[in-house]
């Protein structure tokens, strides 16, 4: 090799090392929220303010090395989203729910949830799936899958692109309080424990596709002016490797 082609790959090399290494890994991660400028770089929607407040209206913030997520009033709430991987994923965290407070996690399809699809993507179906802890004492699996209606029923105003279900459970959780949670998408399946108990499994529709975000989401479900809802040491990693 030429002595400029050896000097030019030992330059290339550390740079291809360099930015390998700045790409976070979306297959398996962990977040223990102890870093706000990581999470910055990590995560979208973290900044997210009331439309029409002040910027210390804040939707998300860390406090005291845990995850906050507030809700106002009857404005629909932001949700705060990560990069994922894989197919048959495993999801486990902390989650504390304030009183009126419902905590959502939600797992996006190929399409990153979007609600609707091209003519292109005609292979794809899973919009996504995940699970709704409500402060009335349940829990909730929601699964949202693409209709792909034809080029003629497209014409017509209004057509929605998906369509989906929700199914739940009894299962009271007591409130300011943490709580552990484990969620596992495996196929079809979706499977939700909370506090080690098994709450419940649902098939869903085209949940065996690839899934590229996980959100999460905070709502109020009272008539208060704000909820708050908390999550901590989050884990993602694929369900073979869990199990070694």
């Amino acid at each position: 090799m030429k002595p400029r082609l050896i000097l030019a790959a030992l330059l290339i090399a550390p740079l291809s090392t360099l930015l390998a290494e700045d790409k976070p890994d979306t297959t398996h991660w962990k977040e223990d929220f102890s870093d706000e400028a990581a999470l910055k770089k990590n995560w979208s929607k973290y900044d997210a303010v009331l439309p029409g407040g002040d910027k210390t209206q804040r939707f998300w913030q860390i406090e005291d090395g845990v995850l906050r997520g507030r809700a106002f009033g009857k404005v629909h709430p932001v949700g705060i989203m990560r990069e994922v991987s894989g197919k048959d994923l495993r999801f486990t965290c902390r989650i504390k729910l304030g009183e009126g407070a419902g905590l959502y996690v939600n797992f996006s399809g190929p399409n990153r949830g979007s609600d609707h699809v091209s003519p292109e993507q005609a292979g794809i179906n899973f919009r996504r799936a995940g699970l709704h802890i409500a402060a009335n004492n349940q829990v909730m699996v929601f699964d949202d899958y693409y209709t792909h209606p034809d080029a003629e029923a497209l014409k017509k105003e209004g057509t929605k692109q998906s369509a989906g279900k929700v199914t739940g459970v009894k299962f009271p959780l007591t409130v300011n309080a943490w709580h552990d949670l484990k969620v596992e998408m495996l196929g079809k399946e979706i499977t939700a424990w909370i506090d080690g108990t098994q709450v419940l499994t649902y098939t869903t529709h085209s949940g065996e596709e690839a899934k590229t975000l996980l959100s999460f989401s905070v709502g109020n479900e009272s008539k208060n002016d704000t909820v708050d809802g908390w999550y901590d040491d989050m884990v993602v990693e694929p369900i073979e490797e869990a199990k070694k």
